[in-house]
């Protein structure tokens, strides 16, 4: 019953994993088909290919009767020629299958490939999507996980694990067929000896199942505590928290590698307990096929049939823990992709959302109010927020840590919602806006400058290829990074290490400041962009600044005074309320 209800389990999940993927797996279709096709045809050369052994020994070794063969066929050949013809037959059904086989591993790994790149742009798209509240609550090295380990293992499920179970399941069906046609009795313990082995398979893959799924579980958390601590190594190194750090690794693996040694202590006994078994119905059938030819029930050619059918059967029992582990970590990697697809993306799409190609820049915080969901008592982070931001005005928002001042800017590029309260840009509230039209008008520089690897070009430009090369120059010359960037060996094609660590802290900032004006957007929100920065860069951040407001609605969230001085407004955010403080510059 158990068993049961677990095999009813995974039908539900395959089944929503398919449905989840429709569009992935359906692209993939004509593959797939042929895949089965060209399966079905090899498998039949492989059944019908000790037959022509057969022939040899029942009719020209055993009885030698090459007169009755001829009769048979109604031509007049040497049991030599016959032999050499049938030795012939048996090789070509060798290379068609040979061939056959070829032909479909390249096949199957090309999809492969494919549903491996179409469903890991699917998770990525699907994890972009998620509200900024429902990311928090997984690592980033989990997510990382999900997309590339578990999107891995899974696609594997689809083009190795289930066509090999096909290719065994179609091997032993026609297999049993014809060992029932030619002797009903050996065909009936043919079917005895695979339903025992699988009823055993059946046993140990729930077992199986469990550590497996533990395992993944895991290997999620390891993957998020190792990215973690390969983005924070220089903190690491400087607080001396090697061996803390250390400790908390080999902990979590540890945990890791007792689930491993129980999935691998199952499979042991999984395979010693196959291996007894084959060895059992192996006996059976090849005693009880010898005492049919001593009784005349069977041919020697129909023994040796017989005994190359029961390796035909019992080669799955070879490979059943393999399929077993690998269909179990497919499924284990399936449920996490899964409960990931369970989260609901963000809804930021109105059933008339209205597409701006280029707004004003007109901003509003219409009495705001703002909680995180996942808190059991709700603490609001924003309390009645009223504010406007206007076209060519630079407004900077003070306040301490804690204080709302991300919040406000994650409200504004609609990575929360509001609790209560509304936002809106030229008259429009956020949620009547569509997210690509909003996010295509504000330019965004965050507190930690993040940029991705690869040239400086690339960094600056992302995928917009019409920028020349003279305006990526006249960006730099704006923050103050062209003469560094000419110096450079490569200039503008200087590769950038993972996140910009082998340039400074100001120069990073300064970079993610010029492609902000590249990008050339008519609203501009800066988070601290003098955190972290040496007294130069500052400088030249604060210059560029005053340049780069004309035109633009100017947002500045930080707790630096110094930004002040160059502010037409200041608004100071504490403990979630905003106080009005007029400031010309």
């Amino acid at each position: 019953m158990k068993n049961h209800s677990q095999s009813t389990n995974e039908i539900q999940l395959l089944k929503k994993l398919f449905r989840i993927f429709r569009t992935e797996i359906s692209a993939q279709k004509s593959g797939l088909a042929i895949y089965y096709l060209l399966s079905l045809l090899a498998v039949g050369a492989g059944v019908l290919t000790p037959w022509p052994l057969k022939l040899i020994i029942d009719h020209f070794l055993e009885k030698n009767d090459v007169a009755a063969f001829n009769s048979m066929l109604g031509v007049a050949l040497s049991a030599a020629v016959w032999v050499m013809v049938i030795a012939a037959g048996y090789f070509l059904l060798n290379v068609v299958e040979a061939m056959l086989n070829t032909t479909n591993k390249v096949i199957i790994a090309r999809v492969r490939e494919q549903l491996n790149l179409s469903i890991r742009d699917r998770v990525l798209a699907h994890i972009q999507s998620l509200p900024g509240t429902t990311r928090m609550k997984y690592r980033s090295g989990e997510l990382v996980l999900r997309m590339v380990g578990d999107v891995s293992i899974f696609t594997r499920l689809l083009t190795k694990t289930m066509p090999q179970m096909f290719e065994h399941g179609a091997t032993t069906f026609f297999t049993l067929a014809v060992m029932f046609a030619v002797q009903p009795t050996l065909g009936f313990l043919g079917v005895i000896m695979f339903g025992g082995l699988f009823l055993l398979v059946r046993r140990y893959g729930s077992k199986l199942r469990k550590t497996s799924r533990e395992k993944r579980r895991h290997e999620g958390s390891i993957a998020g505590l190792a990215q973690e601590i390969i983005r924070n190594l220089p903190l690491i190194q400087a607080l001396g928290f090697e061996q803390k750090t250390r400790r908390d690794f080999r902990k979590i693996n540890e945990k890791s590698l007792t689930a491993g040694v129980n999935s691998i202590r199952v499979i042991a006994e999984m395979e010693r307990t196959l291996k007894l078994a084959k060895g059992i119905a192996a006996t059976v059938l090849i005693g009880g096929g010898a005492l049919m030819v001593l009784n005349g029930q069977l041919t020697i050619g129909e023994l040796t049939v017989f005994i190359a059918y029961l390796n035909k059967l019992t080669k799955p029992a070879d490979k059943v823990n393999d399929l077993t582990d690998s269909a179990t970590r497919g499924m284990a990697g399936g449920e996490q992709i899964a409960k990931l697809f369970d989260e609901k993306p963000a809804d930021l799409e109105a059933v008339n959302a209205r597409e701006i190609a280029k707004m004003r820049g007109d901003i509003e915080f219409r009495n705001v109010w703002f909680a995180y969901p996942e808190q059991k008592q709700r603490d609001f982070v924003l309390k009645g927020v009223n504010f406007r931001l206007q076209p060519d005005k630079l407004t900077v928002i003070m306040g301490q840590s804690g204080a709302g001042k991300s919040t406000t800017l994650s409200l504004l590029l609609r990575l929360f919602e509001p609790t209560a309260g509304e936002i809106a840009i030229d008259g429009v509230l956020l949620s009547q806006i569509s997210a690509n039209s909003l996010r295509e008008n504000i330019s965004v520089t965050l507190q930690q400058a993040y940029l991705f690897s690869g040239t400086i070009r690339e960094v600056l430009c992302g995928d917009n290829a019409n920028i020349s090369d003279a305006a990526i120059c006249e960006a730099l010359a704006f923050v103050d990074l062209a003469e560094f960037v000419d110096r450079l060996p490569k200039k503008l094609d200087t590769l950038l290490a993972e996140e910009g660590l082998n340039i400074s802290g100001g120069q990073q900032k300064r970079l993610a400041l010029a492609r902000a004006f590249l990008l050339d957007r008519p609203i501009l929100v800066l988070d601290e962009p003098l955190a972290n920065v040496d007294a130069q860069s500052a400088t030249v951040i604060m210059n560029a600044l005053q340049r780069i407001r004309t035109g633009r609605t100017c947002m500045i969230i930080t707790h630096n005074p110094a930004l002040c001085t160059i502010a037409d407004e200041v608004l100071h955010l504490q403990n979630g309320r905003l106080i009005p403080m007029q400031q010309t510059a």
